[in-house]
């Protein structure tokens, strides 16, 4: 697995992560499990977990999902640079209407 292709791996395993137990509730050490490496190489591709966070928060955005849209809606750091649709899709979530 090249450089790359780690990244996106590691990312993919810290959204499952985040929509299992939430986004806040991530580390660092069990994202490195699943992913198959290293906690230093978490560490190389996201330098902190709030990076890390931001990561998982972007993917959400960019994929609308519900479930971690819901996550960030209640988070004041989060919830500010929610679009209004993003905080609709949450909300709908939330309501049990998806």
């Amino acid at each position: 697995m090249n450089k790359k292709e780690r990244k996106h791996r590691i990312l993919e395993v810290a959204v499952e992560h985040a929509r299992l137990c939430g986004i806040h509730q991530i580390t660092r050490q069990g994202i490195a499990d699943d992913a198959g490496v290293g906690a230093g190489t978490v560490s190389l591709h996201f330098n902190t977990m709030g990076q890390l966070r931001r990561a998982v928060a972007r993917h959400a955005t960019r994929h609308g999902d519900p479930v971690i849209l819901s996550q960030l809606l209640v988070d004041p750091a989060f919830k500010k640079k929610l679009s209004q649709a993003h905080k609709s899709i949450a909300l709908e979530y939330l309501s049990g209407n998806i």
